[in-house]
């Protein structure tokens, strides 16, 4: 059986597929929605997904939408893609677990969610412990600024605990992009050319380049 990974290049995405391999899971892509404004997932540019699939030795499979397009297109990759299986990383919230069980239904395919209802301390020291990512973007009515660009660590999971703060960011808190970790081949090089403010969500990203 082959399956898929739903991917943003951040922690839960990540996580989800390396617990899928321990699982025996057999993962040939990742799927990765982008948008060209950046208001969808994490706003990771599209070329360091590219990175992290070539450093992982997977194939990506990497489609432009808008958030009106989002499910007709990911209906068009399923219906071109060879896969029993769909592995995805939502944890806690029942919508998007009820939309990921929907949506694989209708494509016959398997919902894989490893992380689902895990204690997300113990994911996120699990994580800290085996990979590297840094903060992309953060909601500064949770997070504060200064911790954009910085790696994942023991030192901001105490401080979101201090401040009642979700560990894995399932609320939006906080986004990540993974540069290295198991079955990566090489560390990605990340770049800043500084920040961005989204004028809607007030959410500050990094502008990588």
């Amino acid at each position: 059986m082959t399956g898929f990974c739903s991917w943003s290049g951040g922690k839960d995405s990540c996580l989800s597929l390396h617990k899928a391999l321990e699982l025996g899971f057999d993962v040939k892509y990742l799927v990765n929605m982008v948008n060209k404004e950046r208001k969808i997932g994490h706003g990771t540019p599209p070329e360091y997904v590219e990175r992290q699939a070539s450093s992982l030795g997977l194939e990506l499979v990497q489609r432009e939408v808008t958030w009106e397009s989002y499910e007709d297109e990911y209906d068009n990759v399923l219906s071109e893609l060879p896969v029993e299986y769909g592995v995805f990383g939502d944890m806690e919230l029942a919508e998007h677990r009820d939309w990921v069980v929907s949506f694989c239904r209708k494509h016959d395919v398997e919902p894989v969610l490893p992380l689902w209802q895990k204690d997300p301390v113990d994911l996120y020291r699990y994580f800290v412990e085996r990979f590297k990512a840094i903060i992309v973007k953060v909601d500064p009515d949770y997070v504060g600024g200064d911790w954009l660009g910085r790696r994942l660590s023991i030192r901001f999971l105490d401080y979101l605990l201090e401040n009642d703060v979700h560990p894995m960011g399932e609320n939006g808190e906080y986004h990540t992009f993974v540069v290295d970790g198991p079955n990566f081949q090489r560390e990605i090089d990340v770049r800043v050319r500084g920040e961005d403010v989204d004028g809607s969500s007030g959410k500050i990203s990094l502008n990588l380049s």
